[in-house]
């Protein structure tokens, strides 16, 4: 074989290895509560992660009727010590229903103008300069024009240009993924599509709405043919879902399973005592039935050979939430384990 021949062969194994080598991954988180702070703990896990962006809740807009939408739970940074050593990525959760209740482009353009200034006036508090905005809302078929004029309305506002013209992101439902066509294409720099909530919360006959890996299995091959610039967001937290007379009463989001355990089990469901009972700080009524749904490195696991096998393009991943008492029990070893799964 000849110098080039073997030239060749050097040249064309190079190029399949490059080829078959992704980026590594990075690993970033949600911060959810309205309270910005963080434990040596968490701190030292970001840090042993280097994990130096943390998507940040800022405050909630829920449609409260009348015509009006209203901001809530805006967020109070306790921990300002972190804000110069991690990048905040700003977060707004905005209900379907304020799109559902817009009557015309007037409405939403003012909606963007209040939410843009809002943002603007609590980095101007907090002295936070951002590289990206992201916006997350379940929208539908029925809200798909409004929330999208949102988007480009935000892009049009002074506040916005004022903190920079920061990149938007957009959370992406499996079902929007899936039925892309139907429910279109965020105008977006980038979405992150969410893999958790994906089963039927509302149904006693679910096992796992976090993270129901036969559900997952009717969505994510549409992953390799999304054509947007995706990162993959994750479950690492639990909940109890409570239901009454068949039907879904309440989430509690701290609650743990040891102290269910004091409540009879029937199947997938603790059954509160008769007369109602005080679990952990929550109060149960009689005839509430509990079924506790979280997540574990084996379901996560599974999760991960999933997505692996079907996404085109190299992906960040964002865990939900670094504050969760799932998070607890992993450790960064742990973490990052599992993310080399992906």
């Amino acid at each position: 074989m000849n110098y080039l021949n073997k030239l060749g062969i050097v040249i064309l194994l190079l190029l399949l290895l490059t080829s078959c080598t992704s980026k590594k991954k990075e690993i970033y988180f949600y911060h959810w509560n309205t309270n910005f702070q963080l434990s040596a703990t968490k701190q030292a896990l970001l840090d042993t992660l280097k994990s130096d962006k943390i998507y940040t809740k800022f405050f909630d807009v829920t449609y409260v009727g009348g015509g009006e939408s209203l901001p809530k739970a805006t967020l109070q940074i306790e921990d300002k010590e972190i804000l110069g050593t991690k990048e905040l990525v700003p977060v707004v959760y905005i209900t379907n229903e304020v799109f559902k209740n817009m009557k015309n482009s007037t409405e939403v353009e003012q909606l963007a103008r209040n939410i843009s200034d809002k943002i603007g006036r609590l980095l101007a508090f907090y002295e936070l300069k951002v590289n990206e905005l992201q916006f997350d809302c379940d929208w539908s078929m029925a809200t798909r024009a409004n929330y999208f004029l949102f988007l480009e309305a935000i892009k049009q506002q002074a506040s916005y240009a004022e903190i920079g013209n920061p990149k938007l992101s957009a959370t992406i439902r499996l079902h929007q993924v899936k039925y892309k066509e139907k429910t279109g294409i965020p105008p977006v720099d980038r979405g992150v599509i969410m893999f958790y909530n994906v089963g039927e919360v509302t149904s006693l006959e679910e096992t796992n709405s976090i993270l129901n890996l036969k559900t997952v299995d009717t969505y994510v091959s549409f992953l390799a043919e999304y054509p947007l610039d995706y990162d993959i967001a994750v479950p690492l937290f639990s909940w109890a879902v409570v239901f009454n007379q068949g039907k879904l009463r309440q989430l509690i989001t701290k609650m743990d399973l040891a102290s269910l355990q004091q409540l009879q089990k029937e199947g997938n469901y603790y059954n509160a005592d008769e007369g109602g009972v005080y679990v952990g700080d929550s109060y149960l009524y009689e005839d509430d039935k509990v079924r506790y749904e979280t997540v574990d490195a084996e379901s996560l696991a599974a999760l991960a050979s999933r997505i692996k096998k079907y996404a085109a393009q190299d992906f960040n991943l964002i865990y939900y939430h670094i504050n969760s008492k799932v998070s607890d029990n992993f450790s960064a070893k742990d973490i990052q384990q599992l993310s080399d799964k992906f």
